[in-house]
């Protein structure tokens, strides 16, 4: 199953943030990549790290195509905000999600959740 990670990789912080989150996703039996826009309808899981500041345009736009596969063609897909700070900004985003997980246990459960309940699809 294929996760995309939809996150800020601007500093040495960021990229170790990353880096340590798709190990311990990729632990639990995920393949994890940052998200390419072209292969968008590949990935079952789409998680959006919110730190605190708004998301790129690209990144909204990767959002919005990922909800209009997951809301017309494939309700099985997930959308996960990972929310690594305490500003709680989220806006018009978070009716998006499926679920929004303030801590990084909560993150991991939710997609051993999903394993579980799709293991044999």
């Amino acid at each position: 199953m294929r996760v995309g990670l939809i996150a800020p990789i601007n500093n040495q912080g960021e990229k170790a943030l990353v880096n340590d989150l798709s190990k311990k996703i990729e632990a639990i039996g995920f393949q994890v990549e940052i998200v390419l826009a072209d292969k968008l309808s590949d990935y079952h899981i789409l998680v959006a790290i919110f730190d605190g500041r708004t998301l790129s345009p690209s990144d909204y736009i990767q959002l919005g195509v990922f909800y209009g596969y997951k809301a017309k063609q494939q309700p099985a897909k997930l959308i996960i905000g990972y929310q690594t700070s305490t500003i709680d900004y989220l806006g018009q985003e978070a009716k998006w999600l499926d679920h929004l997980a303030t801590t990084e246990l909560n993150l991991i459960s939710c997609l051993k959740d999903y394993i579980y309940y799709h293991q044999h699809e």
